[in-house]
């Protein structure tokens, strides 16, 4: 759905303050060759995704009424636009854990996965999506 602005006045630009990522491994799922579940040093792709997608950048619901003027902001360099089916706080925090859940399984084989991520737009506002 997209942002209703009889509720707000202006689409929310703020920052994207911080995603939470965790994995439950048993001892199973540990990397035979490491001793260890997950090499976090291999997540650079999710922070990049993270600063492509939010890092000032306005993020816009697919289905808004206004996506043309929106487009148009991004045409005349006044915007980066990123469209997203769904926005909002617990949305981010679900778009987020698919990239990271799909990031992590291909990076381990399936052996470990992404258990939740958290979106914290500011101190008073923040979701956790869990799978």
């Amino acid at each position: 759905m997209w942002l209703d602005l009889a509720r707000c006045r202006q689409r929310s630009t703020q920052g994207f303050g911080q995603i939470r990522k965790a994995q439950r491994p048993s001892l199973l799922n540990l990397n035979p060759d490491k001793n260890w579940a997950v090499d976090f040093g291999g997540l650079k792709p999710l922070k990049a995704w993270l600063e492509d997608h939010f890092d000032h950048k306005v993020a816009v619901d697919a289905n808004d009424p206004e996506m043309e003027t929106m487009l148009m902001l991004q045409n005349l360099g006044l915007a980066e636009i990123r469209v997203f089916e769904g926005v909002g706080a617990e949305k981010f925090a679900e778009h987020a854990w698919r990239f990271a859940d799909t990031l992590i399984r291909e990076a381990t084989d399936n052996r470990c996965y992404c258990v939740r991520a958290e979106c914290a737009e500011h101190g008073a506002n923040s979701a956790i999506y869990e799978a």
